[in-house]
């Protein structure tokens, strides 16, 4: 090659596909070593001996990753309602308190499950369904009195949970 002239066009060609299949094999070589399944690599060497007498090399790498998303918040929360209770003649007096640990300003309703006993020794259920709403984190107090009806004994009262919605999202703990 002193002589001035240029390389045969075949042999550039061939030189400039080694130092291309030498770089990939480099890159390939630094990257760090695949744990089991996350990433792979795979280089590609393609001749075509036709009349462009081509080669083509093509490196490939697959990545595998895991993403966590939290979960988005939520309105939902869980209240609390404890009750006390005693027969006054036709009447269930019923006091207690709303509770939630969620969140402070909040909302819902509740049913109160009165059962009673009639003269004839049968279990009678009344409903009562109420709603209640709080602004701050403190319990809400409730005191009601509910009609039950001559002639029967008080058997028990019970709060059946209903709805229970915090008035700003609040976001939700990890399992």
């Amino acid at each position: 090659m002193s002589d001035g002239k240029a390389p045969p066009r075949r042999a550039l060609a061939m030189a400039l596909a080694a130092v291309a299949l030498a770089v990939l094999a480099a890159l390939a070589a630094a990257q760090e070593a695949p744990s089991a399944g996350s990433q792979a690599t795979h280089i590609t060497v393609e001749k075509d001996h036709g009349r462009g007498k081509t080669t083509r090399i093509a490196g490939e790498k697959v990545l595998s990753t895991e993403i966590e998303i939290a979960a988005p918040p939520s309105t939902a929360c869980q209240a609390t309602i404890t009750v006390s209770y005693d027969q006054r003649d036709t009447v269930a007096a019923v006091e207690g308190a709303i509770d939630n640990a969620v969140c402070a300003a909040s909302h819902g309703d509740y049913v109160v499950v009165v059962t009673v006993r009639d003269a004839s020794g049968d279990l009678k259920t009344l409903e009562f369904k109420e709603a209640w709403k709080r602004d701050d984190a403190s319990p809400v107090p409730f005191k009601a009195e509910y009609k039950i009806g001559p002639n029967v004994d008080l058997v028990r009262v019970r709060p059946r949970s209903g709805s229970c919605a915090c008035e700003e999202a609040v976001p939700r703990t990890a399992p």
